[in-house]
């Protein structure tokens, strides 16, 4: 007898908890950028070392997004779910009552974690509650949708919140956001779990991946101030990478690894992965770029900088979605090719000429459809290209370089701007040519991959000799 997929009503309860805990990491990440500079101000230090209270969220989050998503297969990721639903609520707290710099970013640290946990455990939590492909893809795919909407939305929500009340309410209204994820998520989240998994978990592989990941994103994060030819960044980032050989040669020698390396043998896997790098850093720096571009030489204010990135959010709120129901008619690895493709293209036209409205806004919408297509798919492609219970351990890997990889391109556009700008370079052009050379390679990779993928099938099809 055939098995039909539950109706996705008997799912709502999961699918709100999973939406809510998307939307409140979305949002944090992308609002606080035009609240830094009240911050700074209030708590008497300045917008540069402020930066912290960004690098040190995403250096936690890198650090435990593949333990996590591992360790959710094994003890059940409905209880790990709740837990970083609960601790990323309790640290936006923190956040907003924060009175010294270095209160404020211990807190952001263990909002970091809390969202490293809830990244790979909400995909898992979804996936495992659905048996149908299609389904699954659909579902996810909302999830991301309404995730791409809080990012969007991230900078308008900042700016209208730090100008009319205080640059606390950039924290405060995560709270309940986190809050309803949990609640909800206490009768509406199924515990699911990888049973072929030993129950035990790999802590060198923990030990030595975390410590990798913390190494390399620090380097990077601090290789502008230290100078890229310092002993210390170079050091740092050798040992980093030193350490993060020693887990890759660790995990195939002990019995229950904390990351199965035939996953990257997997070239589906590898090519939804890549897109999703690709997609999510040149969304990055596009936004980065854009919030530079409005409020350091427009001079516009939070609030008005906001408005400009209602823009994208339209396009963003159908990417999600999109994805899910691209997903029953092409392959996982063209759609994050194609979502590549459009997205360079936008930002191509964004970068034409920045001071002309018309271009701008519209490139930018552009790429946030593609871009956020791109890396919305890298999830739910996921989802489709390894087995289901393997999902918070594939998800983990996904995000960690998905999310790692691009803030260190970050770290590299962002460098870039800073030392073309000058009085025979200015600003705009600074920013027109990092925006430019990014579409190219976005372009260049999705061709690429796109490349990849029918060569892969050329090698599958090709008949026998004789």
């Amino acid at each position: 007898m055939a098995v039909t997929e539950p109706p996705v009503r008997s799912h709502a309860g999961l699918l709100v908890a999973a939406c809510l805990a998307m939307l409140a990491i979305q949002v944090d990440f992308f609002s606080l950028n035009l609240a830094l500079p009240s911050i700074a101000r209030d708590l008497g230090t300045t917008t540069t070392d402020l930066q912290w209270a960004i690098s040190a969220q995403l250096i936690a989050i890198a650090a435990v997004l593949i333990p996590s998503g591992r360790i959710g297969d094994i003890f059940g990721r409905r209880r790990l779910f709740l837990a970083g639903a609960g601790l990323f609520a309790l640290a936006s707290l923190g956040c907003g009552l924060s009175s010294t710099p270095e209160f404020l970013v211990s807190m952001r640290v263990v909002q970091g974690i809390g969202a490293g946990i809830l990244m790979p455990l909400t995909v898992a939590v979804v996936a495992s509650a659905y048996a149908d492909e299609h389904a699954r893809g659909r579902a996810i795919g909302l999830v991301y949708g309404v995730g791409a909407v809080g990012a969007a939305a991230g900078p308008f929500i900042g700016g209208i919140l730090t100008e009319q009340f205080g640059w606390e309410w950039v924290f405060f209204f995560n709270v309940p956001i986190a809050l309803g994820a949990l609640a909800v998520g206490l009768s509406g989240v199924p515990d699911s779990r990888d049973d072929t998994a030993p129950r035990r978990v790999d802590v060198l592989g923990v030990v030595l991946v975390t410590s990798g990941l913390i190494a390399v994103s620090y380097a990077f994060d601090r290789a502008g101030a230290w100078g890229w030819d310092s002993g210390r960044f170079l050091g740092l980032l050798v040992g980093g990478i030193a350490l993060l050989g020693v887990f890759v040669l660790a995990e195939t020698r002990v019995r229950a690894p904390l990351v199965d390396l035939g996953l990257f043998r997997n070239r589906s896997f590898v090519v939804v992965m890549l897109s999703g790098w690709v997609a999510n850093s040149g969304f990055i720096i596009a936004i980065f770029s854009a919030t530079v571009f409005l409020q350091q030489v427009r001079g516009l204010s939070p609030g008005e900088a906001g408005v400009v990135f209602l823009a994208p959010s339209v396009a963003l709120a159908f990417a999600g979605p999109l994805s899910g129901r691209l997903a029953e008619r092409l392959l996982p690895e063209v759609i994050g090719a194609l979502a590549v493709l459009v997205g360079g293209a936008g930002l191509l036209v964004q970068s034409i000429d920045m001071t002309v409205w018309i271009t701008f806004v519209l490139g930018i919408g552009v790429m946030g459809l593609g871009f956020g297509l791109g890396w919305s798919y890298a999830s739910v492609g996921t989802e489709a290209v390894v087995p289901t219970r393997e999902a918070g351990e594939a998800s983990g890997v996904t995000l960690t370089v998905v999310i790692g990889g691009a803030g260190v391109l970050l770290v590299l556009a962002a460098t870039a701007i800073e030392q073309l700008s000058s009085g025979s370079h200015p600003t705009t052009a600074a920013l027109e040519d990092v925006c430019r050379v990014t579409a190219a390679a976005a372009l260049m990779a999705g061709g690429l991959l796109l490349a990849l993928r029918r060569r892969s099938v050329a090698a599958v099809t090709m008949p026998e000799p004789g």
